[in-house]
């Protein structure tokens, strides 16, 4: 279950898609499952190939529990978030627009 992810704050579904933001204390991430289709693209990719925009650019390629499987994900630990830091609404909403480039943009995610 989602629900037994570490520091996991909320999951929900957006446009039929997971999401995921977890709190570490001082900094929150965001995380978006990936399809199968989408899975496909990233298979050889890291963080620096991940074309999406999102808040400080791709910091997490993975899983988050054994019964999912992978997400592409950002974090909200960068320099310019300590003088500004992102709240779980921020988060939330970078995971939404994640999920509509996903559905909206072509398939074209990563950098051939």
């Amino acid at each position: 279950m989602l629900s037994d992810i570490f520091a996991l704050q909320a999951w929900g579904t957006y446009r039929n898609r997971i999401w995921a933001v977890r709190n570490f204390g001082t900094y929150y991430c965001g995380y978006v499952l990936l399809t199968d289709e989408e899975l496909d693209q990233f298979k050889w990719c890291t963080c620096d190939d991940v074309t999406l925009d999102m808040h400080g650019g791709c910091t997490y390629i993975g899983t988050l529990s054994e019964e999912f499987g992978v997400f592409v994900g950002f974090d909200t630990a960068h320099a310019i978030d300590i003088d500004h830091p992102r709240s779980f609404n921020y988060v939330y909403e970078e995971c939404q627009h994640i999920i509509d480039q996903l559905i909206e943009g072509g398939g074209q995610i990563a950098r051939p």
